[in-house]
């Protein structure tokens, strides 16, 4: 921690990573101090049709299961789920 600075509060780091990193301070409020935006975000339609594809592909393929496209549809595939993912469809390819 920077010098200088003081925790306020009481911090909750979680050991699942589902959880947030909580912050209790004044009042017992509890506010989250770390937002879950790891979710892949395309600036590109092309680029993000061209995941999409591959995705499909792999399940079309018997690489992967479907719920990894349905990750992707509903916006929930994070940019770590994508890596380890293509490293199960080279693994498997093989």
């Amino acid at each position: 921690m920077p010098k200088g600075y003081k925790i306020e509060g009481q911090v909750i780091i979680p050991t699942n990573s589902k959880y947030q990193v909580q912050l209790t301070v004044e009042g017992n409020t509890t506010k989250p101090i770390a937002k879950d935006d790891d979710t892949m975000k395309f600036t590109s339609t092309t680029a993000k049709a061209a995941v999409r594809d591959y995705i499909k592909q792999a399940v079309g393929k018997g690489l992967i299961n479907k719920s990894w496209l349905e990750k992707f549809d509903n916006g929930n595939l994070t940019s770590g789920d994508f890596e380890g993912m293509k490293i199960i469809i080279a693994q498997r390819s093989e």
